[in-house]
């Protein structure tokens, strides 16, 4: 029965990044999952799948991050992983799914900002403050500051698409922007 719970989350997340949490099909998500509505209704209602998809989704995100903390990675190569990761979300988040799941179902868009703000910040920060401490970044960083503008631009690429599908465009902006983000760090490291 998990099996075919896990199969239906999956179905559910990939609808939801196309048309939203408010405009769920759940005939779709049954015809993917080759079940009958009767029986996805048996193991979900509406609002058990979007909270299943949305802890699902942030347990994910969670496993990934403390994986990059045990690895014990020297900053730069851990910034590069976290940074991978912000990529990650971009694939995962669309602008229409983080619009429905904050004006109308707010504890879910909760769980999603507070693993943003809590767990993906804190790692981010205190990578940074390591690699200045290990004189691999210039010194001269406001960690608190640079944090918080690096996750403003990330959310607002993710949330600029504009249509209903993953723009891909905004994926390779997310790519651009890390690759220069990382390349900063080093070349200010340099002219310091």
């Amino acid at each position: 029965m998990q099996e075919l719970k896990d199969k239906i989350i999956l179905s559910a997340h990939k609808h939801f990044l196309i048309g939203g949490v408010r405009w769920l099909d759940l005939d779709l998500v049954a015809n993917d999952c080759c079940i009958t509505r009767k029986l996805l209704g048996q193991c979900f209602k509406r609002n058990e799948l979007i909270d299943a998809v949305i802890k699902s989704k942030i347990e994910t995100y969670q496993r990934a991050i403390a994986a990059i903390e045990t690895e014990k990675l020297e900053p730069i190569e851990e910034m590069t992983r976290i940074l991978n990761f912000t990529e990650s979300l971009g694939y995962d988040l669309s602008a229409v799914l983080l619009w429905d799941l904050r004006r109308h179902y707010q504890e879910n868009y909760a769980l999603i900002d507070s693993f943003i703000t809590g767990s993906l910040k804190k790692i981010f920060k205190e990578n940074l403050t390591k690699g200045i401490n290990r004189r691999i970044y210039r010194k001269a960083i406001n960690e608190e500051m640079l944090t918080d503008t690096y996750f403003i631009a990330i959310l607002a690429l993710i949330e600029k698409d504009s249509n209903n599908l993953q723009s891909e465009l905004k994926n390779v902006r997310i790519l651009e922007m890390n690759s220069n983000f990382l390349t900063g760090l080093l070349a200010e490291f340099k002219n310091d």
